[in-house]
């Protein structure tokens, strides 16, 4: 076995990846991270790669860039829908999504996270950006090959990011290649799906007033109960527990990113009672709002941003 260390870029962060008969071997979460400033027309956020232990939970995730995830081994669920080796996922960013490993075949996978015009360009000509966002490839192997690749160079920050793009493009060529050869497209939404989507967006665009589960509903035209169904189905939940994580989720990135008054982050998710905000807050995550923030500031971590909530299996 030999070790190949990549620089985490533009920092003094080392990951180790491993390499045994000219294979990876994911032992453990390593990523390559491009700390330039932000281009509106092309910017590779990060690249990554975890295998999943079988004590992972399910995890719900707001992505503050569009991500691309394919899985190389194992099993889960990604947005109500079972996704295996060779599926592959699509999420835009600020969108929210849920996954859950399966615990008897966790999945293996790469991600690649980014922005710009030119990569939203490139999503729209693949035909990515409508539909599931879940789709398949019938030669995963490609796609390790060009994350292999990226993980087996050891690059300088002055470089870095034109490796990444470079590594972007490769993986939408494979992508297209595999459409054009197969006739693939991410699977159609059902009705339901549609639905619940759209709450989500809704939820999104509003949860910095005080909406009820009533205006949630009508904003889709369906029944209060029809709702409450969807939301089982997709997320394992009722719509006002949703809407509340959600907005424990806002409150926790802010918190973490930004020196905003306890009063002020309140108000922002939501909440004209400071007072209840704290006690919701510290009741969901088992800090209060100011300890949290202290949790992070003194330890250096955003491992405590994301809240581990179950997941439904039914698709």
């Amino acid at each position: 076995i030999s070790i190949i260390s990549t620089l985490h870029a533009m920092s003094t962060i080392w990951y180790n990846v491993y390499i045994q008969g000219g294979d990876i071997l994911i032992c453990e979460k390593h990523m390559i991270y491009n700390t330039r400033l932000s281009d509106e027309r092309i910017y590779i956020q990060e690249i990554g790669s975890e295998a999943c232990s079988c004590e992972k939970k399910s995890r719900t995730h707001i992505f503050q860039y569009n991500s691309l995830h394919f899985i190389l081994d194992g099993e889960g669920m990604f947005n109500g829908q079972p996704v295996k080796k060779g599926d592959c996922f699509y999420v835009r960013e600020k969108n929210l999504a849920i996954y859950e490993v399966n615990p008897e075949n966790p999945w293996q996978y790469f991600w690649i996270n980014f922005s710009g015009s030119l990569c939203e360009d490139a999503m729209d000509q693949i035909g990515l950006t409508s539909g599931s966002g879940i789709f398949h490839l019938s030669d995963i192997e490609k796609i390790r090959a060009i994350f292999k690749d990226a993980f087996s160079k050891r690059h300088q920050n002055a470089d870095v990011h034109f490796y990444m793009d470079s590594y972007f493009f490769r993986l939408v060529g494979a992508i297209a290649s595999e459409f054009e050869k197969t006739n693939a497209k991410p699977s159609p939404l059902s009705l339901s799906e549609s639905r619940f989507r759209q709450a989500l967006v809704f939820i999104g665009n509003n949860y910095t007033h005080r909406i009820t589960v009533a205006d949630v509903a009508n904003s889709l035209q369906v029944e209060r109960q029809t709702l409450s169904r969807i939301f089982q189905k997709y997320s394992d939940r009722s719509p006002q527990t949703y809407i509340l994580e959600f907005r424990m989720e806002k409150a926790k990135s802010l918190l973490l990113t930004t020196t905003y008054s306890i009063t002020a982050i309140a108000y922002s998710v939501g909440y004209d009672d400071v007072l209840q905000f704290s006690k919701i807050f510290k009741a969901k995550v088992g800090l209060s709002p100011k300890k949290y923030r202290e949790e992070v500031q003194t330890h250096g971590t955003t491992a405590l941003i994301t809240e581990d909530i179950p997941y439904s299996t039914n698709s």
